[in-house]
């Protein structure tokens, strides 16, 4: 849909402040637990080069909600 586009949008865009793209990122993960089938891609986007220019407490967190949509 619309809003999950606009999330992946602003999640690939590395030069957005991390506050935003952290936010983005909550957006997917919350769409993606309701659509099983987007899981695969959410790990697409979550490869180091999305990651490396985020704080180790904004990674910590993205790890945490990939985790738990492992687990669903």
């Amino acid at each position: 849909g619309e809003v999950f586009d606009l999330a992946m949008n602003n999640w690939e865009r590395l030069g957005l402040k991390p506050a935003i793209r952290y936010i983005a990122f909550r957006t997917i993960i919350k769409i993606a637990r309701k659509y099983p089938e987007l899981h695969e891609e959410v790990r697409l986007i979550t490869q180091e080069h999305y990651l490396e220019s985020l704080s180790s407490g904004i990674r910590n967190s993205i790890n945490r909600m990939i985790r738990q949509l492992d687990e669903i």
